[in-house]
Parts: structure tokens; C-alpha cells; sequence
């Protein structure tokens, strides 16, 4: 009888050698057997193909500690025929290259040997509910194509590989992963892994979340990885835990942060909090002349804040709280010595407080806005105008520079008088350099020139007085950051 003709290199995920595998079924049509031929399975009924792979199993189970199925082509099938009594398979299982057309139900099962379902695809739901994998599992580059696939109170005692490929409405809920590697895997629609608990290294590199994701009050005990990740449209990290080194590095505009203790966090040189949305004319003519922050450092919450008020809806969210996260977030990258990014916080803070305030309501805080004059015409705004909130110290100099020109101006069409008021001749020289001296003297509250005071010298000091004080403000804040550590 002729032999099946398939054949494929694999990697024993025991030895981490390359193997190969040449399928042992007799020929069907073509060349290949009944499991590798595409055709095979619509020449027959699904309950005739389910019946032949039993009687494989049961072939297999009693000669062979290896269950190599790479390549297969099947419908909805069942591993009950391989259970022992505590629901143990003690089977290497290679689904590797396989291809599942129909619903597969693999709950409730414990792997006590490895499992690979590389490169396999999905084509229907998938349940792995309450599974266990004693040994390494590799789903990598596998494709899950249908609408729900499930691996909630899953644990996965060893090394978990999920990189590659996509996985839609993934549901990771109160699962537990010893190490896990989720590099280049796409997750389609909404993902969730609440409650789940990473007890060893956690690799997101270059993954990406198309849809809402759920990592509330997840537990991350040693360190994560999140380099290169896209989120999108919202990622939730309330009341997670972060038990080891954290690494976020990339576009993190729609992640969310309320509720967590981000100390432990690490931000890389390419995070960013800049949303990929266009910006208004508005703003970025305020970026162009950087008189007022954009939203280039804008976290999610305040934004979500922003635009519950645009929709006339109830603020839930806790003002005090965005504030708390914007004061962790400066904290923390003063503690790495990142002082231009947090000073970026802080300044969201303060529009925080000029924009927003607290009131009680129905015996319940809210957050509403402040009165739109008062807004534009407060203590907060002029000090973001002149010093960014002490942020700046080479904008009080801006300022200064252009108020002193103009008065110098003012001063030369008005002469300069002797100390016995006698009006004296000067070269136009003269004029010009005892004018700017005289305005360059209104930065200090005190005559050494010992000229008549009037009222316009008077003015002088008054108008250059808050910038002087914000000047040394910010150069008092920039020299105690800079000597801290």
C-alpha cells in the first residue's frame, strides 16, 4: 500500500532539536492520506473523519508517547478517548501546520507533556477553558480566526509561547502563565486579562491591541516588557500590580494608569504619550510658538475627562486622582534624573487645576469645569504665560528682553534727563545706551544710577517684577533638580 507522501521538518520542544516527520497513513488520493488531503474532509461527513481520528488516537495511545498530528486537516474533534481518570493526557501532542475547521473544546484538560500548535489555524471558536500545561506550550505564529477563543483559568506552568499572528476576542481571564512570550502577536477586536497573574517574565514586544484591552487587577510578579507596543483604543492597567521591573517603551497615549503604583515602572527613551489623532490648527499653532504645552504629554485619563464634558455626560472620574497619577509620573521620571519630562507632568497638573475643580453634588464629589474668564484671566495662566509654572526660566528672559525693548524705545523719544532735571545734548550713541540702561535698571527694586525716579520708571519695575520672581524660580527648581542626586 502506498504511503502518504507529506512530509515536515518540527522542533521537539523536549530536546529543542529540529526533527523531522513523514506521515505513516496510507495514501488516499493525490499522494496524500485522508488527514493531509484538503479535499478529504468534504468528500466525507464530519462524524466520518471525527470516528477515523478516534481510531488514531486509540492506535497511537498504545504505541507511542508522541501524538504527531502536523499538518492535519480536521473538524471538530475531542481528546476524551486519551484521558485518564484525573482528565491527564501523557502524550506529546504536536498539532503543529494543522489546520481545525470546527469548533475545538479542549477544556478541562491537564497536559502533563509538551504541547505545540505551531503555525496551526483556527477557523472556529476555540476553548481552552481550565486547561493545565505542566510542560512548554508553543501557539506561536498559530491563527485564531474565530469570534471567541478562550483560555480563561488556564495555567500554563512552563514557558508559553504566543508570538506571532493573530488571535481574535482573546479571553485570558484569571489565567496564570509562568513565562510568556506574546512578541509580534496581534490581538483582534476586545482582549481581556483580568485578574490574570504573570508569575515569571512577561515579553508584549511589537504586539499589538486593536481592540479594548483588560488588564485590571492583573499581577505581574516579575519583570514585563511592553516595548514597541501598540494600544488601541484603550488599554486598562487599574488597581494591576507590578511586583518587578516594568518596561513600557513606544505609544502608550491610550493606555490608562489610574489606581496603579507606577514606582516600579520603567519608561523608555522612546515613550510617548502623543496621540496619533491630527491636532487642531488651534494647537498647533500653541506647539509652534510653545506659549502653552500641548497634548503631546496628555495621559488617556485626562483626555477620557475632556471628553465626558464634551459629551455632556457625568464625570465618574476622580479629578484628584488624575492629579495623584500626573505627581506619580513626575516623581518618577525625577527619580531617573528625566527632568524635561517631568516637568511636562507637572505642567499638566497645573492646567488640571486651572481648568477643573471639585464640587460636592447629591452628597457625591464631581469634577466641573471653571468659570471660562476666570480660566483665562487667573494667577495659573499668567504664571503658565510667563514661566510654564516655573518650568521655564529662559521664557521670563523672552519676556523681559521685549519689555526692556520697548521701554528702551519709549525712553529714547523721551529723552534722558541730568539728576538737576537740565536737559543735555547726547549723541544719539549715548542716548541710546543710557536708554537701555535705564530700562535694564527696572529689574532691580532699587536706583543705582542714581536718576530721577518717575512714574514710568516706576511702571517699569512693577511690569518686570513677576518676571523677574519667575526667573529665579525656575532657575532656583532647574539648579535644586539638577544637584538633587
Amino acid at each position: 500500500m502506498t504511503q502518504c507522501t507529506y512530509h515536515r521538518n518540527y522542533r521537539d520542544l523536549k530536546t529543542g532539536k529540529e526533527e523531522h516527520f513523514e506521515c505513516r497513513e496510507p495514501e488516499w488520493k493525490g499522494g496524500r492520506c485522508k488527514f493531509h488531503s484538503k479535499h478529504y474532509l468534504k468528500n466525507k461527513t464530519e462524524k466520518d473523519v471525527i470516528q477515523e481520528f478516534e481510531q488514531l488516537l486509540d492506535r497511537e495511545v498504545k504505541i507511542s508517547s508522541v501524538l504527531l498530528c502536523i499538518g492535519y486537516h480536521l473538524p471538530s474533534i475531542s481528546l476524551e478517548s486519551i484521558l485518564d481518570s484525573s482528565r491527564k493526557i501523557n502524550m506529546y501532542i504536536y498539532f503543529n501546520n494543522a489546520k481545525f475547521y470546527k469548533k475545538i473544546d479542549f477544556s478541562d484538560i491537564k497536559f502533563s507533556k509538551h504541547v505545540s500548535f505551531t503555525e496551526t489555524e483556527f477557523y472556529d471558536t476555540v476553548s481552552f477553558r481550565a486547561s493545565e500545561f505542566s510542560e512548554d506550550v508553543d501557539f506561536s505564529h498559530a491563527k485564531f480566526k474565530g469570534n471567541s477563543n478562550s483560555f480563561q483559568f488556564t495555567k500554563f506552568e512552563k514557558q508559553a509561547d504566543f508570538s506571532h499572528g493573530e488571535i481574535r476576542n482573546a479571553k485570558f481571564i484569571q489565567t496564570e502563565f509562568a513565562k510568556v512570550n506574546f512578541n509580534y502577536r496581534t490581538f483582534v477586536n476586545n482582549t481581556f486579562f483580568a485578574n490574570a497573574k504573570f508569575h515569571g517574565t512577561s515579553v508584549f514586544k511589537n504586539t499589538i491591541f486593536q481592540g479594548k484591552t483588560d488588564f485590571s487587577e492583573s499581577i505581574f510578579s516579575e519583570s514585563v516588557v511592553f516595548e514597541n507596543t501598540e494600544f488601541a483604543p484603550f488599554v486598562n492597567f487599574i488597581q494591576s500590580e507590578f511586583k518587578g521591573h516594568c518596561i513600557f517603551n513606544g505609544n502608550i497615549s491610550n493606555v490608562s494608569f489610574l489606581g496603579m503604583e507606577i514606582d516600579k515602572i520603567k519608561f523608555g527613551n522612546e515613550v510617548s504619550w502623543k496621540t496619533q489623532d491630527p491636532e487642531s490648527k488651534r494647537e498647533k499653532i500653541k506647539s509652534l510658538l510653545n506659549w502653552v504645552r500641548n497634548s503631546d504629554f496628555k495621559i488617556f485619563d485626562e483626555r477620557n475627562l475632556e471628553n465626558q464634558f464634551k459629551e455632556n455626560k457625568e464625570t465618574i472620574i476622580s479629578l484628584e486622582s488624575i492629579k495623584n497619577l500626573y505627581r506619580d509620573l513626575r516623581d518618577n521620571f525625577d527619580l531617573r534624573l528625566r527632568y524635561e519630562t517631568s516637568g511636562e507632568f507637572h505642567v499638566r497638573e497645573m492646567e488640571l487645576k486651572r481648568k477643573y475643580r471639585e464640587k460636592h453634588k447629591d452628597g457625591k464629589i464631581v469634577t466641573v469645569k471653571r468659570n471660562p474668564f476666570l480660566k483665562h484671566a487667573s494667577i495659573h495662566w499668567a504664571y503658565n504665560i510667563l514661566a510654564q509654572y516655573g518650568q521655564s526660566y529662559y521664557r521670563p528672559i523672552y519676556f523681559a528682553v521685549i519689555i526692556i525693548s520697548i521701554a528702551s524705545v519709549y525712553f529714547l523719544f523721551n529723552g534722558v534727563k541730568s539728576s538737576d532735571n537740565e536737559q543735555i545734548e547726547y549723541s544719539f550713541t549715548e542716548l541710546l545706551l543710557k536708554s537701555i540702561a535705564r530700562s535694564i535698571a527696572g529689574l532691580i527694586p532699587f536706583d543705582i544710577f542714581n536718576e530721577q525716579i518717575e512714574y514710568s520708571d516706576r511702571i517699569l519695575r512693577v511690569t518686570l517684577l513677576p518676571v523677574s520672581a519667575t526667573f529665579f524660580i525656575a532657575l532656583k527648581r532647574r539648579l535644586e533638580r539638577k544637584f538633587r542626586h
